[in-house]
This record gives C-alpha cells, sequence and structure tokens, in this order.
C-alpha cells in the first residue's frame, strides 16, 4: 500500500514537471531566435535539425504543445483525486482538498516557473527538448489528432473572421521584443535618438504602406 502510495505521488511529480515543459516550451516558441536556430541548422546538429523541423509546421506544434499541457495536467489532478479519495468518504471534500491543493502547485511549477525559465533561457534550452517535442509531435500527427484540430480552428477562424497564422504571431512577438530592447538600449545612452529612431522604423517597417512612401 505503501509503495503503491510513493508510485502515484512520484507519477504526480512526473505530470507536473510535463505540464510545464509543454507550457515552458509554449513560451520557448515565440522566444527562440531563428538566426541561431538557422545557425545550428547549417552546422548540422541534430537537436537544431529536428527543432527546425517541427517549426515548420507552426500551427500543428502549437496545439501538440497544447495537448501536451492540457494532458499532463489533467492527468496530475486525477492522481491527487484519486488519492485524496481514499482518505475521505465523501467526493465534496475530496474535490475542495484537491483543487486547494493542486491549483497553486500547476500554477507555480507548470506555468509560472517554466514560463519564465523558458522566456530568459529558450535558446539555451529549447534546442535540448528538441527530439522529445519532435517524437511527440509526430505521434500526435500520425494519429490525425492536429489535422482535425487544424480543421476545427480553421473553421471557427473563418467563421469568426480572426484567422492569423502562428508565423505571423511569432513574428509580432519578436518585434515587440526588439522594439523592448531599443527603448532599454536608449534610455541608457547606448544609441542615440537618431539611431534608435532609424532602428525602430526598420522594426516597423512591416507597417509601412507602399502609397504612403511612392513618389506618384
Amino acid at each position: 500500500m505503501i509503495i503503491h502510495s510513493i508510485l502515484l505521488f512520484l507519477g504526480f511529480i512526473c505530470f507536473v514537471l510535463l505540464a510545464g515543459l509543454f507550457s515552458g516550451s509554449e513560451t520557448g516558441l515565440y522566444r527562440l531566435s531563428r538566426l541561431r536556430l538557422r545557425l545550428g541548422v547549417e552546422k548540422k546538429k541534430l537537436p537544431f535539425v529536428m527543432l527546425s523541423r517541427c517549426m515548420r509546421d507552426g500551427s500543428g506544434l502549437l496545439m501538440s504543445l497544447l495537448i501536451g499541457t492540457n494532458l499532463s495536467q489533467y492527468l496530475a489532478t486525477s492522481i491527487i483525486t484519486y488519492i485524496l479519495l481514499s482518505k475521505f468518504e465523501t467526493q465534496h471534500y475530496t474535490q475542495i482538498f484537491a483543487t486547494i491543493f493542486i491549483a497553486p502547485i500547476l500554477f507555480i511549477f507548470s506555468e509560472l516557473i517554466p514560463k519564465n525559465l523558458f522566456f530568459y533561457r529558450s535558446d539555451f534550452l529549447m534546442p535540448y527538448i528538441a527530439p522529445f517535442l519532435y517524437l511527440f509531435h509526430k505521434i500526435l500527427s500520425w494519429s490525425g489528432v492536429i489535422h482535425v484540430l487544424k480543421y476545427i480552428s480553421s473553421l471557427f477562424a473563418s467563421l469568426t473572421g480572426s484567422s492569423t497564422s502562428p508565423k505571423t504571431v511569432m513574428t509580432s512577438a519578436q518585434r515587440h521584443s526588439v522594439q523592448a530592447i531599443l527603448q532599454d538600449t536608449h534610455e541608457e545612452g547606448i544609441l542615440s535618438s537618431v539611431q534608435t529612431d532609424i532602428i525602430s522604423r526598420l522594426v516597423k517597417i512591416s507597417n509601412v504602406h507602399i502609397r504612403s512612401v511612392m513618389i506618384p
């Protein structure tokens, strides 16, 4: 009985960490330097090659990460609920204590800490977990789950008129990151106001319409 409880608790810890891995990878996907990724691919480093192949299907990879996060959190919650069911006679108290126990743990160790780690160390961490992400994404793709979710997603996007490609979202996120860096360097006096203005215009160049700069 004790060994069974220990195994269940170890399984709970594994699923919490796994949920954090998927959740953090989602942030790392947006923060990853495409230049370093390309250099790694050109040097034929296997983790970078696998990561690059995953990112060719940006929307599918994001769906895989979301599935992994939710599935891991669900399994972790199920294990704690099962353990508490043996301690309490009624399901009412089990649900209350399971929520009180699991909510802060998942928030801290499956969301807050992993996302912060991958936000600042994405270029270092993403290649290490690339083989795992590649395998998980391929399994979901081969099973047909990703294709079904893509169809449902595109259907809702077309109905609401809010279809935006993952590549556009990632590029937009990186553009805001560059703008924040430029603002910090300008405040520290590293760049002059003229230099900051020139670089800022280059960052925002995709928002400039041709008719606003062309000569009739």
